[in-house]
């Protein structure tokens, strides 16, 4: 599903200030130009494509291995991400996701340390989709999304994120570390609580945050995932409440009468899908996996 990933795929560094950044960048688009090429039939050029993205890599090197952190090193730190990923060097993509890991939040500015927060929550999230045929649009043939990464991943990342908020908590990117790190514990969690308590910080802490309705969305939809159907109305019908017209007031909406048996068990799932595949709403909601837990509700259930 090309349009439901696209949004997980590496980024591509911006030209940075630094000229060795600069000169990698140059040599990063065009091994992306001549990998267009060798997918389009020529095959000899995959190794040269493949040399290109290794000598990108070695370029910055010495400039992603900066502590503390800055804007360059963490530059550099994603494009030996985007290069790795492009030549399939698994184990070193991760390698460098770690490294990353590891520094941040540290003396880090803020706005750089969140921004290689999301550059570990983005590629943890990307290895976590399987792709989904596009034609492939009705619930009967949804399929279970599971996560391809590391289990330690997902905690990782998120506690991660947690520790921004804990070391900037005066930063504007405060909630929306602590928002990102809700949203992956919705893939990982294991028990209610555990969510509940990081949406209640969040809530408490930011009470004018405009994350605050977020957090209660995705809150509600993990109490979903994990069985606790009442504090999940509870906090959907919030939700539906506050902004009925939005993307997520409107399928809490729709979670809210499934749940209580006053509607078509597949009309969530089917909302989901016709409303956006880009959208984070439609994305949480299918690996979410809540199909599972509300075909039961209705009078289609299967």
């Amino acid at each position: 599903m090309a349009a439901l990933s696209a949004a997980f795929l590496p980024l591509t560094p911006a030209v940075a200030a630094d000229p060795e950044l600069d000169a990698a960048q140059g040599i990063l688009t065009h091994a992306q130009q001549v990998r267009v090429v060798a997918t389009a039939g020529d095959p000899t050029a995959f190794e040269e494509a493949r040399t290109l993205f290794l000598e990108a890599a070695a370029r910055v090197e010495g400039i992603a291995s900066r502590r503390p952190l800055d804007e360059d090193a963490l530059a550099a730190t994603q494009l030996r991400i985007t290069c790795f990923s492009s030549v399939g060097m698994e184990e070193k993509r991760r390698e460098t996701l770690g490294a990353l890991l590891d520094a941040l939040p540290g003396n880090v500015a803020s706005a750089t340390a969140f921004a290689g927060l999301n550059r570990v929550a983005d590629e943890w999230l990307g290895d976590s989709i399987y792709e989904v045929p596009l034609l492939v649009r009705t619930p009967q043939y949804v399929m279970r999304l599971a996560p391809r990464g590391s289990a330690t991943d997902a905690p990782n990342a998120a506690r991660a994120l947690q520790r921004f908020a804990d070391a900037f908590p005066e930063s504007r990117e405060a909630p929306q570390a602590l928002l990102r790190a809700l949203e992956i514990w919705l893939y990982d969690a294991k028990e209610v609580d555990a969510v509940a308590e990081l949406r209640l910080r969040l809530t408490d802490e930011y009470p004018q945050a405009s994350e605050k309705l977020r957090a209660d969305y995705l809150f509600g939809l993990a109490a979903f995932h994990l069985g606790d159907r009442g504090q999940a109305v509870a906090a959907l019908e919030q939700v539906g409440k506050a902004a009925p017209n939005s993307p997520d007031g409107q399928v809490a909406g729709m979670l809210v009468r499934a749940a209580n048996g006053g509607a078509h068990a597949d009309e969530p799932l089917v909302a989901a899908y016709a409303y956006d595949l880009d959208s984070r709403s439609a994305m949480t909601f299918i690996l979410g996996g809540l199909f599972d837990l509300t075909r039961g509700a209705g009078p289609a259930a299967r």
